[in-house]
């Protein structure tokens, strides 16, 4: 990638390095039930996972005040960042999974071994507007750095994070590789920071000034 301050490669690693660091000593300090520090409630990776995704929403809210981002697409993308991580923190995703039965005749109960269509709509609907924003954010930030960034985030969050998630469900995948999928969504999150990072750091004229 090209473009920006060539700071950005030390940043980056930085941030990477102590998300890796930091699941790697989570997974250690679990020993030999490592899958706690990634499933249990209170988690250290899920906690990890949430003050990403806040920390991610306070560089959006910086980047929109300083005209790095359209208005109206980085007050939502805030929204959406700071929703993400209340509902990592709380699990609402995993509530409505197994309660939604009782709410709604159209939610089936959970059967393991299956895809809960309805009852992870929630996961799907990530993924699928991940999708979207990267595009909008794509047409909307000139930085190639930011740019490429925003593609790396979006790839491991939904083809990794969110196809192991699936993939097991569906049978497709072993429970063994399913086990990561908290592993892929912090680091898809820690590439997301890191774009926004830049975003911040980029000089506003390589920002597309395009929409309101």
């Amino acid at each position: 990638m090209t473009g920006g301050d060539p700071a950005w490669r030390w940043r980056s690693a930085t941030v990477l390095l102590g998300v890796l660091v930091f699941v790697a000593f989570s997974l250690w300090a679990y020993l030999p039930f490592w899958e706690l520090a990634l499933r249990s409630d209170n988690a250290p990776v899920a906690w990890l996972s949430s003050a990403l995704l806040f920390g991610c929403a306070a560089l959006a809210w910086s980047a929109r005040a300083r005209q790095r981002l359209p208005r109206g697409l980085g007050a939502w993308l805030v929204a959406a960042l700071v929703l993400m991580s209340l509902d990592e923190q709380f699990g609402f995703h995993e509530l409505w999974k197994y309660r939604c039965a009782e709410w709604t005749s159209w939610c089936a109960r959970v059967v393991p071994g299956r895809v809960h269509w309805l009852g992870d709509a929630p996961m799907a609907l990530v993924g699928i507007l991940g999708v979207g924003v990267l595009v909008l954010l794509y047409r909307a930030i000139a930085s190639a750095v930011v740019r490429g960034h925003l593609v790396a985030a979006v790839l491991v969050g939904v083809v990794l994070a969110l196809g192991t998630h699936f993939g097991h469900l569906s049978g497709l995948l072993p429970a063994a590789i399913s086990r990561l999928e908290e592993v892929f969504e912090v680091l898809s999150e820690a590439l997301f920071l890191c774009a926004l990072v830049e975003l911040n750091a980029a000089h506003p004229q390589v920002q597309s000034s395009s929409w309101s």
